[in-house]
């Protein structure tokens, strides 16, 4: 039986000078400046590798987005079941698509949403199969501007990711001697090696051009590919939706995968970083020319840069 821990290695790390000296060019033991990896900070251990349309703290918020409103209560209506989950993500998405094309912006061509006046009752089926490809670029920049989407956001630059762990972190006030900031490193080779067995993890690399934030926070999306709902429409309103996180997800698939089983090997990393470190990574990274005005190019990140400087100083 493969375990957990040879899946996804929990690396404790003691100071942002150790950090730093993981993530170096001279580091023998995990090699990281490689193309083999991809990256992901996020400024609490207490969150899981979920997609901000399936946590749960998300879909009151999710639903109202939808237009899914109880008359009665005003509050949004919460699906446990993935046909109506789906529907809710796939509306938001059509929005954002109808709502841009209006006014002009550069929007990736989705033909099934351009061409259907009456898109929700001729084509819901499109559910059964989420998410589509022809959807990906779509939801990448929806969730590139905030809005709820199956993908999860990573980075080809570990430091990218740093800053935002980082950033958080010192927002959110004051330290929590009992909590991490994590660095989440996945081994996009062993994901594609098992792509060829059939693991339905899918790595979306968008286009850069026109997307200059994306383009200097070396953005990229990872999606599990939920199951098929069929045709049987009572079937395809009874299956719940699943919640597990992505690093449960990659281990149960591979757990149960015979060559891995014969050949385990590590495809992530949780590094878990003391809070108290937030302060030191954000001025290193400062230092490295990591700040706002690299990784949101343009006024708003030069204003970010100049707003984000009062950080370290109350974070002490």
């Amino acid at each position: 039986m493969v375990s957990y821990d040879q899946v996804v290695e929990t690396v404790h790390v003691n100071s942002a000078k150790e950090l730093f000296g993981i993530i170096s060019p001279f580091d023998e033991r995990y090699r990281l400046l490689s193309n083999a990896y991809i990256f992901r900070g996020q400024k609490s251990a207490k969150y899981s590798l979920l997609p901000t349309a399936l946590r749960l703290d998300k879909q009151s918020e999710l639903s109202k987005y939808a237009d899914q409103i109880d008359p009665i209560s005003g509050d949004g209506i919460v699906s446990e079941y993935e046909f109506f989950q789906r529907a809710n993500e796939l509306k938001i998405l059509y929005e954002f698509f109808v709502k841009s094309d209006n006014v002009g912006l550069n929007i990736p061509h989705v033909e099934t949403l351009r061409n259907s006046m009456f898109f929700f009752l001729d084509n819901l089926s499109i559910v059964r199969e989420w998410l589509p490809s022809s959807f990906h670029e779509l939801a990448g920049l929806a969730q590139h501007y905030g809005l709820p989407t199956r993908l999860l956001d990573w980075s080809r630059d570990p430091f990218v990711s740093l800053y935002f762990a980082s950033r958080d972190a010192l927002k959110h006030g004051e330290c929590d001697p009992d909590d991490c900031m994590v660095l989440w490193v996945l081994n996009r080779s062993v994901i594609e090696y098992y792509r060829n067995y059939g693991i339905p993890l899918e790595i979306i690399n968008p286009p850069y051009s026109g997307n200059p934030n994306l383009n200097a926070q070396k953005g990229l999306f990872t999606h599990w590919k939920s199951q098929s709902l069929g045709e049987n429409n009572d079937i395809n309103k009874s299956i719940k939706v699943d919640r597990r996180p992505l690093d449960s997800l990659i281990y149960e698939y591979l757990s149960k995968e015979k060559g891995f089983f014969l050949r385990p090997e590590i495809c992530m990393y949780k590094f878990l970083i003391p809070t108290k470190e937030a302060g030191s990574i954000f001025e290193a990274l400062k230092r490295m020319n990591y700040d706002a005005a690299k990784i949101f190019p343009g006024f708003d990140g030069i204003s970010r840069s100049i707003r984000e400087g009062a950080l370290v100083q109350n974070y002490y």
